[in-house]
Formats: structure tokens, sequence, C-alpha cells
């Protein structure tokens, strides 16, 4: 069943029609992210794009990730079957990446699968450690969300590689949704809805042993 959000209409949830609890939990999880300036930012900041099919949906899943999908009219556009996943998933990375460091590519719609009962524990050197159940899944769905942003701006770096290696998107794209490294000041981020929140900050992206400068 896909419903649109009570919180924020322009941002679609899907689950199936006995999961009930899952559209509470994220409805509530989008309020919370709404209270506060930067996550208001981040879900205002999602709404001109849906206008143009470019739409945001948040699908229950035990694994939080973010995926670009091509929208009916780029789907149609290509010929391709909106339905064939891997088709669109393909084509659409190649849309949702940003053509140079200045300019932006055409964009397309994301899919952010989302556990609401996960979140993570940050501990005293900054490092994420996975906590079912949370009182913080919110966060972890602002992350996924912050990726849905620059998907369908055409603004995404994309996940190639490793996220541990500077050198590859998957590192760079990451460190902006987390909000450190050369994303540090970065609004909306993780961490700048961690801050408002009065949260612990993240300072790295994986626990463990300490990412590479």
């Amino acid at each position: 069943m896909k419903i649109s959000s009570s919180v924020a209409p322009h941002i679609y949830l899907e689950a199936s029609e006995s999961n009930l609890e899952f559209f509470r939990k994220t409805n509530s999880a989008l309020a919370k992210i709404q209270s506060k300036r930067s996550g208001q930012s981040l879900l205002d900041g999602l709404r001109p794009y849906a206008r143009s099919g470019k739409t945001v949906t948040i699908y229950a899943s035990e694994v939080d990730a973010t995926s670009a999908l091509l929208t009916a009219d780029q789907a149609r556009a290509r010929g391709i079957d909106c339905d064939n996943l891997v088709e669109s998933n393909n084509i659409a990375v190649k849309l949702a990446k940003r053509r140079d460091e200045s300019r932006a590519n055409e964009g397309v719609r994301a899919l952010v699968q989302w556990n609401p009962d996960a979140g993570l524990r940050i501990d005293e050197r900054g490092a994420p450690y996975l906590e079912i159940p949370s009182e913080v899944a919110y966060i972890a769905l602002a992350h996924e969300l912050v990726h849905a942003k620059y998907i369908i701006e055409g603004n995404y770096f994309g996940y190639d590689g490793d996220p541990l290696d500077p050198d590859s998107d998957s590192f760079r794209e990451e460190q902006r949704a987390v909000g450190i490294g050369e994303f540090s000041y970065t609004i909306p981020s993780e961490n700048s809805i961690r801050a408002e929140h009065s949260q612990p900050i993240r300072s790295r992206y994986r626990s463990g042993t300490p990412e590479p400068k």
C-alpha cells in the first residue's frame, strides 16, 4: 500500500496493508525531523521536485538505504518499463549524479528504505553503533532523506566504491550526508539534525578503526 504522508504530503510511504505501525512510526519520525529548522528545510526542499514526478518514497525495510529510479516521464521517454527496477536504477544513477563540480544533472525520483526500529548510538569518540530498538531512528531516516535530496536535485555523488576510500564517489556522498570532513558545515545533514535535537555528533561514517583523512 502506498499513501501520502500526513506530515509531508509530497512524500510517499509504502508498506504492506497490514503494516499500519510503519505508517504511524514514519509519520512520527517525519514530524520530529520537521520540528526543527534544519529538518524542516530538508523536507521543504523536496516539495518543488515532486511536482515534476521527482518524488521520495519511504519503503518499509530491514536495512536503511536509498536508491535512484526514473520518473514515469523519464522512463517513457527512454522506452523503459518503470517496473523494471534494475534497468531504471542503472540509468537513474547517471541522471542523479552531478555533471561536474559546478553543474547539476537532470535528477530523478528516490526510494528510501528504512527500518523504523533501528538507529545509531554514538559513543564518546563519535563512532556509530547500530541499536535496535532505538529512540533516534528518525535521525537514520533523516540521513537517508539527505541522500534522496541530492538524488532528486541531480547533485548526487553516487555510491561506487568503498565509503572509506577517499577517492571513491561513495566516500564523498556519505561524508556529505553525515556532515563530516569537507562537509562539516553542510546544512541539512545528519549532524545538523543531530545538533538541533541535542543528540551526540557523529564524527565518522563507520565504527571501529579511524577513517582516512
